[in-house]
C-alpha cells in the first residue's frame, strides 16, 4: 500500500517531487524498491511525463545503473524523447521488474540487449540484420523457463512491440507480436502499450487490405488508453487509409490532419503514400511531388530501398505520376523482386496498352496467400488486361475473383486501377455490382482516374484542353491556336468524346487533376 500511495502522490506533484521520493525510498527500503515503483508506473509517465521519469531514474544510486545495464538503455531513450529526435532506435520498455532475481536479470538483460541492437538496426535501414536480432530475441523468450518468462513479464508487452516494428517495417509480419503486446499490455495493466499495439495492428491491416481487422484493432485502440501526440501516428493513417478505400476522400483528409499532433517518424513512408491517395487537383499533387523526393533525400538509401518503405514509397511514386499523367519512373523491363513489384509494373504495362505484359506481371501476386488488397488489384489488371485482349471468358473469371476479395473486404477503392470503361465493360459483362453506392464508386474510378484518360489525346488536343481550362472565350482561344471557330468546336466535341465527359467544366477540371491547366 505505501509504494502505490507514493508513486499516486509522486503523479501529481513535479519532477522534483518524483525524484526526491525516489530518492526518499532507495534510502529506506532499498534501490530494488524504488526501481519497481517507476516500472509499474513507466506506461503512465512516459505518455505524461517523461521528464519525471528521467529525473526518478536519476535519483537511483549508482549501485542500480551497476546491476541493471538496462537503466542505461532507458536513460538514453528518454533523453532522446525529450529532445525531439528520433526515439526508434533506442529501446523503450518498462525496465526490470521489483525485486527480480538473476534468472529474471539475465533473460531481461538479454532481450532488452537484442531489442535495443535491433531497434538501431532497423533505424539504420539495415532490415535484414534487425530481424534476425529480433528474432534471436524472440527466441531467447521461448526457451526461457515458465518461471523466468512469467517474472519478465512487465517488460514484454514493449519488447513485443518493438519486435512487431521491426518484422512488419521489413514486410515479413509483426501481427503475432503486435497482438501478444496487446494482450500483455491489457493484463499487466499497461494500457498506453496496448493502444500503440492496436493502433499498429490497424495499420498493418489497413496497408495489406484487411479492413474489417483493421476496423477492429482501431475501435479497440481508440478505447484503450488516452491520446498520444508521439505514438498515435499509425491510428491515424489507418483511419485515413480505410475512408479512403470506402470511398470518403474527405473523411480521409480529415484524418490526416490529426498527423499534426502526432508526428509519423517511422511511419513517415507510410504517411507519404497514404496523402497521395488522398490528393486531389494539380496543386496538391505538385506538393506531393516535391514534398515524396524531400523526404526520400534527406533520408539514407538503405531506409528508402527496403520493406515496407520501398513498397510505400513506390505505391506513393506510381500514384503521383498517374495524378500527373506521366510515366512512372521504373524501366522498360522492370525487375521484380516481390508481389509488390510485378503489381506496379503490371499497371504500368496495362496503362501503356501492353496488356499481355500486364497479365504476365500481375499473376504471381494473383494467386492465393497474398494480402487481399495487392490480390485484389492484381485480378483485376489481369481482367482488364484480358478484356483489352478481348479474352471475354478468362476476363468474367479474373474479374469475378477480384469482386469477391474486394467487396468482402469494402476495398472500393480497388477499383480505380483499372480504366472506367474497363470497369463498366466487366461489370456488365459478368452482371456483378458492388456494395459501394455508384455516384461514390464514380468518383473514385472516374473523376478521380481520368485524368489518365488524357492520355488517348492527341498532342493538338491537349493543348486545346489546357486552353479550355483557362477563362478564354472560344473566340480568343480559336485566334489563338490560328484555327476557326467551327474547327474548335469539333476538336472539342473529340475531346469531350475521348475523355467520357458532357461539359466544358468537366473537362476542365480533369484538365486541373493532370496538372494541364
Amino acid at each position: 500500500m505505501t509504494r502505490a500511495l507514493g508513486v499516486d502522490r509522486s503523479a501529481t506533484g513535479g519532477v522534483e517531487d518524483l525524484a526526491h521520493h525516489i530518492a526518499v525510498v532507495s534510502a529506506r527500503d532499498g534501490w530494488r524498491s524504488a526501481v519497481g515503483m517507476i516500472s509499474a508506473r513507466w506506461d503512465q509517465l512516459l505518455a505524461t511525463r517523461p521528464s519525471a521519469l528521467l529525473a526518478a531514474i536519476n535519483a537511483l544510486p549508482g549501485e542500480a545503473i551497476i546491476a541493471m545495464p538496462s537503466l542505461l538503455i532507458a536513460v538514453n531513450y528518454l533523453r532522446h524523447v525529450l529532445r525531439g529526435d528520433d526515439s526508434g532506435r533506442f529501446h523503450d520498455l518498462p525496465f526490470d521488474a521489483y525485486g527480480r532475481e538473476s534468472r529474471t536479470s539475465d533473460l531481461l538483460d538479454a532481450l532488452v540487449a537484442a531489442t535495443a541492437r535491433s531497434a538501431g538496426q532497423r533505424t539504420s535501414g539495415r532490415l535484414a540484420l534487425a530481424v534476425e536480432s529480433a528474432r534471436t530475441a524472440r527466441r531467447l523468450l521461448e526457451e526461457a523457463s515458465d518461471r523466468a518468462r512469467a517474472d519478465a513479464q512487465n517488460a514484454l508487452p514493449q519488447l513485443l512491440a518493438r519486435w512487431g516494428r521491426t518484422f512488419e517495417l521489413a514486410d515479413v509480419g509483426g501481427a503475432r507480436e503486435y497482438e501478444e503486446a496487446w494482450d500483455l499490455g491489457e493484463l499487466t495493466g499497461q494500457v498506453q502499450i496496448a493502444r500503440r499495439a492496436a493502433a499498429a495492428l490497424a495499420w498493418l491491416h489497413a496497408d495489406h487490405g484487411r479492413l474489417s481487422d483493421a476496423e477492429r484493432w482501431l475501435e479497440r485502440a481508440r478505447r484503450t488508453g488516452s491520446l498520444s501526440s508521439r505514438h498515435d501516428a499509425p491510428l491515424h493513417l489507418a483511419a485515413a487509409l480505410i475512408s479512403n478505400d470506402r470511398l470518403d476522400p474527405e473523411a480521409a483528409e480529415r484524418r490526416l490532419l490529426a498527423l499534426a499532433e502526432a508526428p509519423s517518424r517511422d511511419y513517415w513512408a507510410a504517411e507519404l503514400w497514404v496523402r497521395a491517395l488522398v490528393a486531389r487537383g494539380s496543386r496538391e499533387t505538385a506538393q506531393m511531388h516535391v514534398t515524396l523526393h524531400a523526404e526520400i533525400q534527406r533520408r539514407p538509401l538503405t531506409l528508402v530501398q527496403d520493406g515496407a518503405n520501398r513498397r510505400h514509397v513506390g505505391a506513393a511514386a506510381a500514384r503521383i505520376a498517374l495524378l500527373q499523367n506521366s510515366a512512372a519512373p521504373t524501366p522498360p523491363e522492370p525487375t521484380i523482386q516481390t508481389p509488390f513489384d510485378g503489381v506496379m509494373a503490371a499497371a504500368a504495362a496495362y496503362r501503356a496498352g501492353r496488356y499481355r505484359a500486364a497479365i504476365t506481371h500481375a499473376m504471381p501476386a494473383a494467386g492465393d496467400g497474398g494480402s487481399p488488397r495487392l490480390r485484389g488489384g492484381a485480378l483485376l489488371l489481369t481482367a482488364a488486361a484480358r478484356l483489352g485482349l478481348r479474352r471475354m471468358s478468362s476476363a468474367s473469371v479474373a474479374f469475378g475473383s477480384a469482386h469477391a476479395i474486394i467487396e468482402a473486404e469494402g476495398l472500393y477503392s480497388a477499383y480505380g486501377i483499372i480504366d472506367p470503361e474497363h470497369l463498366r465493360e466487366l461489370i456488365g459483362l459478368t452482371g456483378l455490382t458492388s456494395s459501394a453506392s455508384p455516384d461514390a464508386l464514380n468518383r473514385t474510378t472516374s473523376g478521380r482516374h481520368r485524368s489518365n484518360d488524357i492520355g488517348r489525346l492527341t498532342r493538338r488536343e491537349r493543348e486545346v484542353l489546357a486552353l479550355l481550362a483557362s477563362d478564354r472565350s472560344f473566340s480568343d482561344i480559336a485566334s489563338a491556336l490560328y484555327i476557326s471557330v467551327n474547327t474548335l468546336k469539333g476538336t472539342t466535341r473529340s475531346i469531350y468524346r475521348k475523355l467520357g465527359v458532357h461539359s466544358r467544366a468537366e473537362a476542365s477540371d480533369l484538365a486541373d487533376r493532370a496538372g494541364l491547366a
